[in-house]
């Protein structure tokens, strides 16, 4: 199947360059683009050892007029996956690296690239209609890139992040050839330290050399087949018997790399012996947000029992360790005087059975909502943390019935969809309605399919959220006092956390007057005046504010 998607990829990509050049004039290549990021990502996604032997092995297709643009771009969906880059905002990255090199050549005298200065401004025209911004940002490094030493850009403070990785998969895609770490080793040295983490990723995978590559070992030869973080996979050949090793690691240079074919045939040889190395995925497991794992749903039933043992939920959290070092963590801070807690039973007796299961829920949801990063996740994140921390904070500190754990969790819930808004996912701004604070439907100044409180309470439903939590979230788009008197607390806490988020983030003053009556709203049902929203808004100031000054 690698093999025949291989040849189909090159194939489309002779077709969909030639459409992007002749459409650069008059029509819009941004449809054909996208469809080859979205072949690349399915390649990488489920063929990644195949997708590394491809990078190499494209420089020797002769079915290829110029193997820059899809060399490039592979490069891009490689590294890009391996960094836990979110598949939306990773195809528009792709896709504007491929049709921006279709545009290119690369000159090995000079080691230089050469754009066409008239198609790029062609595509960037055809770019600007359709408000691709990162698109057009990537589009604006070209004038760099046609530098011999391009490189050294990577420092530059005014590079936005997309720029970044366009500079990064167009040194690779020119530089790499035999061996991996000399490149990396150039783009680690002339890199800002904020990507140091990003680069480390990629020391244990793809690392220096990639499969496909043949070692020269007197008086054996070896064929690197697959690999991963911790083994090689490996064919060594004397005296012509072939025969498969695992190795920890790779020490000698490739001195070159098999077409993909001959790669393939071997593999199809060897294909019982490497069918653990086939099956790890460079970029771990991608978890889907619309339901929670099945472990958490064993851990809420065993909840939900009248016999409970404390030994025995102790044990079912501590086999999780994701569960049982966030709720050792959370009891630490939670102790008044802040004492390290080892044991997941004291945790568990620090905070009671039902506040153990609104925290677990809690930490899975962020877990999977947080999972893969694009250039609003972080803004995204600290939104949730914000609301989140000030529904507990609130929760605490006011007379209503749901527990500080409870009322996080809720606006957890409430602000999830933020993560699931596909045209978030490609802005490098965040597009906030400074209009009606109160009502998370107008939290974005996008259209979406759904309103944001219908999808909340769908995926508090898939959850196994209780009753109780989904019908407050229901009643969310309007005022407290519209909803049942015996509600209009709870909903009180998750409005104005959402309220004072919102504004605290990204408008100083209440700017219309349904916010403003939405804010008396909860003050009365609360008992809170403005005073205190100044202290409220100190104590969460952590979350609010950078250290860095200027």
């Amino acid at each position: 199947m690698a093999k025949v998607e291989y040849h189909q990829l090159i194939q489309q990509s002779q077709i969909a360059s030639k459409a992007i050049v002749r459409q650069a004039k008059s029509h819009d290549g941004v449809n054909a683009a996208l469809n080859i990021a979205k072949r690349l990502i399915h390649f990488s996604r489920h063929h990644p050892q195949a997708a590394l032997v491809a990078v190499n092995s494209l420089r020797q297709e002769s079915g290829l007029s110029s193997p820059l643009p899809l060399r490039t771009a592979l490069i891009t969906t490689v590294l890009g996956q391996r960094s836990k880059l979110n598949d939306h905002y990773l195809q528009h990255l792709v896709a504007a690296h491929y049709m921006l090199f279709c545009t290119g050549s690369y000159h090995k005298d000079t080691q230089t690239l050469h754009f066409e200065k008239t198609l790029v401004q062609g595509l960037k025209k055809q770019l600007a209609k359709r408000h691709l911004k990162i698109w057009q940002d990537i589009f604006a490094t070209y004038p760099v890139l046609g530098r011999a030493n391009f490189i050294k850009y990577l420092k530059s403070a005014a590079l936005r992040e997309t720029q970044w990785w366009t500079l990064v998969s167009a040194f690779i895609s020119t530089r790499f050839t035999d061996s991996f770490f000399p490149v990396l080793r150039q783009l680690a040295l002339h890199s800002p330290l904020q990507h140091e983490h990003i680069m480390r990723s990629w020391v244990g995978f793809p690392g220096d050399i990639w499969p496909g590559a043949q070692v020269a070992i007197s008086p054996e030869s070896l064929i690197l087949l697959a690999k991963t973080n911790q083994q090689c996979g490996m064919v060594k050949q004397k005296q012509g018997e072939r025969k498969f090793v695992i190795r920890e690691q790779v020490t000698h240079p490739a001195i070159r790399y098999l077409g993909f074919d001959q790669w393939h045939e071997l593999m199809q040889r060897f294909e019982m012996e490497t069918e653990s190395l086939v099956a790890y995925q460079p970029g771990g497991r991608v978890y889907p947000l619309n339901h929670p794992p099945s472990s958490l749903l064993a851990i809420i039933d065993l909840l939900q029992r009248p016999d409970l043992e404390v030994d025995v939920l102790s044990q079912r959290i501590e086999s999780e360790a994701a569960f049982a070092s966030a709720l050792k963590a959370a009891a630490s801070n939670d102790n008044r005087l802040q004492l390290p807690v080892h044991d997941v039973k004291q945790a568990i007796l620090t905070f009671g059975l039902e506040r153990v299961g609104d925290m677990l829920i809690r930490e899975a949801l962020v877990q999977r909502l947080t999972q893969n990063y694009f250039p609003l996740s972080q803004m995204c994140q600290n939104i949730l943390d914000v609301s989140a921390n000030l529904s507990s904070l609130l929760a605490a500190e006011t007379n209503i019935s749901l527990t500080p754990q409870a009322a996080g969790l809720i606006s957890s819930f409430v602000l999830a969809p933020l993560f699931s808004l596909p045209a978030l996912k490609v802005l490098p701004r965040f597009v906030h309605n400074n209009h009606n604070l109160h009502n998370v439907n107008d939290l974005v100044g996008l259209k979406t399919a759904h309103p944001f409180l219908d999808f909340a309470a769908e995926l508090a439903s898939n959850w196994h959220l209780p009753t109780s939590h989904r019908a407050l979230i229901l009643q969310l788009g309007r005022f407290p006092t519209q909803s049942k008197a015996s509600q209009q607390p709870d909903i009180a806490v998750i409005m104005l956390s959402l309220i004072w988020t919102r504004q605290w983030l990204f408008c100083p003053h209440l700017p219309d007057e349904s916010s403003q009556e939405a804010e008396r709203q909860c003050f009365h049902l609360l008992s809170i005046n403005s005073e205190q929203k100044t202290e409220y808004q100190e104590k969460l100031s952590h979350l609010l504010y950078s250290t860095v000054t200027r």
